[in-house]
């Protein structure tokens, strides 16, 4: 990837395949690819912090030195106890839900209090259950 890159050298690799060959060899050799390596770690392309995801939403090449495609990986916007309102919305809106930044505000407090409960980040489902609660809280109010 560095050639790749720094250089523009095309060696005639499919770079789009290094996850899944990692993954192999990782097997093959009993040693799996730890979550944080570089390049081909599972979350090398994940971003929680609330600036960081900021940035990351509004020019990936902030913090991500190429695509994660390129390697057969994703960005994941991980919702924790770091997490800021953009992040909180953008993965809202993946989830197929869009919210105002008032809203993700508000919601933002039970998301990281949550967050800090289960010691761990919030999925989708979690997420999910966080929304509906919040909207049911709203509309009884």
């Amino acid at each position: 990837m560095a050639l790749k890159l720094a250089w523009g050298i095309e060696l005639g690799i499919e770079t789009k395949q290094f996850h899944q060959v990692s993954k192999l060899v990782g097997c093959a050799s009993k040693r799996p690819v730890p979550p944080w390596k570089a390049v081909v770690g599972e979350r090398v392309f994940s971003h929680e912090s609330g600036l960081h995801t900021d940035g990351v939403i509004k020019d990936p090449a902030n913090y991500e030195g190429f695509n994660p495609e390129e390697v057969g990986l994703r960005r994941h916007l991980v919702v924790g106890k770091h997490s800021g309102a953009s992040g909180l919305m953008e993965r809202y809106r993946s989830m197929g839900i869009d919210m105002s930044r008032e809203e993700a505000k508000v919601l933002l407090c039970r998301v990281r209090s949550t967050a800090q409960r289960n010691k761990q980040a919030l999925t989708d489902k979690d997420l999910s259950r966080l929304y509906l609660d919040n909207k049911a809280d709203n509309w009884a109010a």
